[in-house]
């Protein structure tokens, strides 16, 4: 029952802060999901050029938004209170991970989680409509899922964590590394158990294909382009000079594994 109403309550303050902060702050990035979104609404293809790779779950939770007929302010205070959602679900899996992990009462436990989902998210993300409220829950939850396989190894625990594999990929192909290593830590945790191993390949590779078709599907519809990088093309404007770019570029995507984790570090200092 607490962790129910601390859950909720984070939920309606995180969506006050994300609605009341001037903005919002936009990128790129988040007019391109917002485009998939409008698209996958049904109002056709984006007034966007060709856009790099991006993950149709996310535009799946904004397309709501559009469903319900609101102007394009509306939809962005839709988005805002999207991720503040997210930010909230990440209290009780925090809750569960830090009881299973450590010796903490209750209390501590629920402590740990609250601040661990808070900060810096609110404030330093309130007014940004990016994914990483998204990531940083999906995350959580398959480092929960896969202490749960751990403690039993079964079928349906296996394909929970193929279904957060699927997700983390669907939320962003730069999480497919990500993915790729919760599912081989799932299957070296069920070695021995051919069943939830087997299933958790078969589930999580099927899976992946589908959210990369279901990608390109979209991409193609909402810009003409199914967001794939054209190598040849690439290579031959690439010389020495676009090395440091290119090395910013790759820790942007190094950057989206530790963001989507931060919070759990939280933990640590609070325990400590």
């Amino acid at each position: 029952m607490v962790l129910t109403a601390l859950t909720g309550l984070h939920g309606l303050v995180g969506s006050v802060v994300a609605t009341h902060v001037p903005g919002p702050l936009l990128s790129a990035d988040d007019l391109a999901y917002q485009a998939m979104a409008r698209t996958l609404a049904g109002d056709g293809a984006a007034p966007l050029g060709s856009q790099p790779p991006y993950g149709v779950l996310y535009p799946v939770l904004l397309a709501p938004g559009w469903l319900l007929g609101l102007d394009e302010p509306g939809t962005l205070v839709w988005a805002r209170v999207v991720n503040a959602v997210a930010g909230a679900l990440l209290v009780p899996v925090l809750y569960f991970l830090v009881r299973r992990l450590t010796d903490a009462s209750a209390p501590m436990a629920l402590v740990v989680a609250v601040v661990g989902a808070t900060l810096p998210a609110h404030m330093v993300t309130g007014s940004i409509v990016w994914t990483e409220r998204l990531l940083a829950l999906l995350m959580a939850g398959s480092i929960l899922a896969l202490c749960r396989l751990a403690e039993r190894r079964s079928l349906d625990r296996a394909l929970v964590v193929a279904g957060l594999v699927v997700a983390l990929y669907a939320t962003h192909p730069r999480m497919g590394v990500a993915a790729v290593v919760v599912l081989a830590a799932a299957v070296w945790l069920t070695l021995g158990s051919k069943g939830p191993a087997l299933a958790a390949v078969t589930a999580g590779a099927t899976g992946i294909a589908l959210a990369e078709w279901a990608r390109r599907t979209l991409s193609d519809s909402a810009f003409g382009d199914t967001g794939l990088y054209d190598v040849g093309d690439l290579a031959s404007r690439r010389d020495l000079g676009d090395v440091p770019d290119m090395v910013m570029r790759a820790g942007g995507t190094i950057a989206y594994v530790v963001l989507a984790t931060a919070g759990l570090a939280v933990i640590g200092l609070v325990m400590l």
